[in-house]
């Protein structure tokens, strides 16, 4: 008998189809279609599974589904996550860390710049530089020679930055207002018109002019001589100490050692 239709036969409930005329080669149809025994989908609603993944019987669904008691002997102990835990942040770090170091370099010289560069116009800059405090290194320069010497600069305040002394192009030869009137800081402090001029301001003293010579005009001879101004200017101030047992500094103060000032005003009547 030869059907096309559903109806009831065998396995899931599927029907008979012959094959060739040949009645030993009649074979079981299921529903949808496939050999009874081998559909997928009638293996799915035989173990009660709707989820269609073909599994059968053990269909995570399924009532033939394996149950496993006690903990996954597969699952990572707490120290290993632990591990797992470190070394992922770990990795993350070297991962930014290059990020993070370039932009504060990049904020560093936003806001305290190798090189300060000074505008001819601008007046606060210039008088933060020779009388607001700090130690200023100041390369002079005019229209012809800004940025012309930036490099060497550059590399003479990589060598004066920790010893807290700061580096700065400021054009001298540009008048600015004073309470005198227009004044140029060539004509302030009385040095020549002309380029090159540089020199050291400490603390809003009175600059110190430096040897420009092109020998010395280089990076490291500029930062060489700040650094022993610096140092000589710390031996003089020094105090000495006088044959009486006391301390003279360079203001003229006396400082006593040893024994008390009633003591020794009391030996000297």
């Amino acid at each position: 008998q030869e059907s096309d239709g559903g109806g009831g036969g065998l396995g899931f409930g599927g029907m008979r189809k012959r094959r060739g005329g040949n009645p030993s080669r009649e074979v079981t149809l299921c529903p949808h279609g496939f050999i009874a025994g081998a559909c997928a989908r009638c293996a799915d609603e035989f173990a009660g599974c709707s989820s269609g993944c073909g599994a059968g019987r053990f269909c995570c669904g399924g009532p033939g589904a394996p149950r496993m008691e006690g903990p996954d002997p597969l699952a990572a102990t707490p120290a290993e996550s632990n591990r797992r835990a470190r070394l992922s942040c770990l990795f993350l770090l070297l991962m930014i860390a290059p990020a993070i170091g370039a932009a504060v370099l990049l904020l560093q010289e936003q806001v305290a710049p190798a090189v300060l560069l000074v505008d001819p116009r601008d007046a606060a800059s210039v008088k933060h530089v020779f009388f607001g405090g700090g130690s200023w290194l100041v390369h002079c320069t005019n229209q012809q020679t800004a940025g012309a010497r930036t490099k060497q600069l550059t590399k003479a305040a990589e060598l004066l930055r920790p010893e807290g002394v700061r580096v700065a192009e400021v054009p001298c030869w540009v008048p600015l207002p004073t309470r005198k009137g227009p004044r140029t800081l060539a004509q302030r402090f009385k040095f020549r018109d002309h380029p090159p001029v540089a020199m050291f301001v400490q603390e809003g003293q009175k600059p110190q002019f430096l040897d420009t010579s092109d020998a010395m005009l280089s990076g490291p001879s500029l930062a060489g001589q700040i650094l022993r101004l610096r140092a000589g200017r710390s031996a003089s101030a020094r105090p000495r100490v006088t044959s009486r047992g006391s301390r003279q500094g360079g203001s003229g103060r006396r400082e006593h050692v040893g024994r008390r000032p009633a003591e020794e005003a009391d030996d000297e009547h």
